[in-house]
């Protein structure tokens, strides 16, 4: 995927008198875009080889994660499980925590 403003910027900044520099609103456009994007809803998945059921996926955002870390591993202290976010292993301490 292209995206002619991220361009723009980039070769405006190489060769600032060369290139128009792309408007604020363009730019405030593109950040509220990034952040927006940022903010979505990804999968989190905590797996278990001691728990029923084995698997149990949340779409959530980045910012809850760590909540819901301590709310599962409150429930399944002891139990052998992997949490992953968004496709990335978490780190977690003795008690389900984020590390």
């Amino acid at each position: 995927m292209t995206d002619a403003l991220m361009d723009r910027i980039k070769a405006h900044r190489s060769a600032p008198d060369v290139y128009d520099p792309p408007t604020f609103d363009q730019m405030a456009d593109r950040i509220d875009l990034l952040m927006h994007e940022a903010n979505l809803a990804k999968e989190l998945v905590f797996a278990s080889k001691d728990a029923t059921p084995k698997k149990m996926v949340i779409f959530t955002t980045k910012e809850c994660v760590e909540n819901i870390m301590v709310m599962y591993g409150s429930h399944h202290a002891g139990d052998r499980y992997t949490v992953t976010f968004d496709g990335r292993n978490v780190p977690k301490d003795h008690n389900g925590w984020p590390k």
